[in-house]
Order: structure tokens, then sequence, then C-alpha cells
């Protein structure tokens, strides 16, 4: 319910569920993977499992009731994915939904409910905060939809490439981290994907890939007992 009860780290740590942050009043700033943010309410932002975020601050009026989910409810969820395969492509890309005041109080009350419900001694809460999670999700991808059509309607070819690019990243860069591995898997040659990505980014996709790697090394020495040489 308050995020100021939330033991935040200054330095980068790597998120183990997913997350859903509605952000009803003040601003944050925080870093996810290789970008640095600053929310203003209202809006509702999104990290998913395996990213890297760093916590810079926030303003003193801040309200931002937050949803942790564990791996076993997302394996558990009954949507349709091929259904909300723009939502995942989008947010992606953009992290957050910018809200009205109505779409703000929808999704505070669905958090309300889904506190209502965990905090009961009802036999079947966990399946209701099933159902009520896939409603909550179902809801984002109806808030997002107009934002995916202008998001796609804006986009540049390059720009959706260095977006692809970008989101394999930590997908693959624990194995692979070669430009020829990244190419092969978008369908592109090795040159045309290094200009690109040096078009949009003006950085090289080796360094944008050595960048995470370093993100998370870091991570793991502020957050394990890990030496350097491990």
């Amino acid at each position: 319910d308050n995020i100021r009860d939330i033991p935040y780290r200054t330095f980068p740590t790597k998120i183990t569920y997913p997350q859903i942050f509605i952000l009803a009043q003040g601003k944050i700033e925080i870093g996810f993977d290789l970008k640095r943010y600053t929310f203003v309410a209202p809006c509702v932002f999104f990290s998913g499992a395996g990213r890297i975020s760093q916590y810079f601050g926030t303003s003193e009026d801040i309200s931002m009731p937050t949803i942790v989910i564990s791996k076993q409810l997302v394996k558990n969820l009954q949507l349709s994915y091929q259904q909300l395969l723009p939502l995942f492509l989008f947010l992606r890309d953009n992290i957050s939904i910018p809200l009205n005041n109505d779409e703000l109080d929808l999704l505070l009350d669905h958090y309300s409910l889904l506190n209502k419900i965990l905090q009961s001694n009802d036999s079947f809460r966990i399946g209701s905060a099933r159902h009520l999670v896939e409603s909550l999700i179902l809801t984002l991808g109806h808030l997002a939809q107009p934002h995916i059509i202008k998001a796609n309607y804006k986009k540049s070819r390059q720009e959706t490439i260095f977006g692809e690019f970008i989101g394999m990243i930590p997908q693959y860069y624990q194995k692979e981290r070669s430009l020829n591995f990244y190419a092969e898997k978008m369908c592109l040659t090795p040159k045309h994907l290094s200009e690109v990505i040096k078009k949009v980014s003006r950085k090289s996709a080796n360094s944008l890939i050595d960048n995470f790697v370093c993100l998370e090394a870091k991570a793991m020495l502020k957050s394990s007992n890990m030496t350097i040489q491990q």
C-alpha cells in the first residue's frame, strides 16, 4: 500500500517477480535495465521478472499501490496471449500507460478488491485473486489500446528494429553477446543491424550489450556474496 514500506536500494538490483505500479500521486525516478525513467501521476508502469532496477528517489507526496505477482500465479493465468501480444510489445518499449482520473479509479478499485480478497479467510481467495489479476491485465490491455495505435503509427522501421534488439538483450545476453547472433534472430545482416542501432541510439550494438552485462554484474556484486572473479 505504501511505497515507503519497501526497502528500496539505490544500487542496481535484479527483479525476481513481475510488478505492477499504480502511481496515483506524486512522481518517482527509477531505472530499468539501460534506461532511467521519471514517472508522473497518474499512470501505471510495469517491471517484468529478470529486469535490473535502480531506485533514485520520489516526491514527498507519492502514493503508489504496488502489486507483486508470483511466477506460479503467472503460469496459472488463463489469458489469450495472442490477444495481449500488442500490449506486451508496447510495454517492452514504453513501460508505462498514462491514465485519466476515471482510469486511475478503475485500477485502484481492482487493487482495493484484490487486497480485501487476499486478507480474507475465504478458502477460495487464491482462485478469486487469480481471476481478478486476469481482469486487471485485460483492463490494462484496453487502457493501452489508444496508445498502442498511436505508438505504432509514429514509429519508424528503424525504431522498430532498435526496440526489438533492445528487448532481446535481456533474454539472451548471458549466453549470446555477438552481433551476428542477434542479427540472425531478427533476419537481418549484421551490417544493417549495426547501422540501424548506431543511427537510432548513437551507440554501437556491442556497447549496448556490454553495458547490460556490466549492469548485471553490478547487481550481482551488490546483492550476492559473489566475488568479482566469479
